[in-house]
């Protein structure tokens, strides 16, 4: 499971895969848009997230995680 992270730069970064000992963490589900406006696993490997239009809902689960205070969350 790959866990996202809001850091104390306000940046979002991908976790390694974690096996074993998870963190309390928020989960977002969503509905999906345009093929080409969703952030992939790809697109934070290759740190092109950002500059997709779905990022929105990234940046809008993270806050929401951390207003929570969780500095972890999953989106399906």
């Amino acid at each position: 499971m790959r866990l996202l992270k809001l850091d104390n730069n306000s940046e979002i970064s991908l976790k390694k895969d974690l096996t074993d000992k998870f963190p309390a963490y928020g989960m977002l589900s969503h509905t999906w848009g345009d093929e080409d406006d969703e952030v992939t696993f790809q697109d934070f490997k290759n740190n092109l997230a950002k500059k997709k239009v779905g990022f929105k809902k990234i940046r809008f689960c993270a806050e929401q995680a951390n207003q929570d205070g969780l500095r972890y969350f999953w989106i399906d």
